[in-house]
């Protein structure tokens, strides 16, 4: 039940399963991100997201640690 919890503390907590907060009221887990625009984000099944302006960059970061890792760059 995620009643009495702020959103805020439930970033905090699915960070460490892999998930990113990439807007105010949205957190994605980074194996299902397809791309990452200038103010979205694809997912793999077609669903398109915003992206905030100010996390686009540790966003990208950390997308790209994970291509690197699948594809052994």
């Amino acid at each position: 039940m995620l009643c009495g919890y702020k959103f805020s503390d439930l970033v905090t907590q699915y960070n460490e399963l892999g998930f990113i907060d990439i807007h105010r009221t949205c957190t994605v887990n980074l194996q299902y991100v397809f791309s990452v625009g200038d103010v979205e984000i694809h997912l793999d099944d077609g669903i398109v997201l915003p992206l905030s302006r100010r996390k686009r960059k540790k966003i990208l970061e950390k997308f790209l640690k994970i291509v690197c890792e699948v594809t052994k760059c």
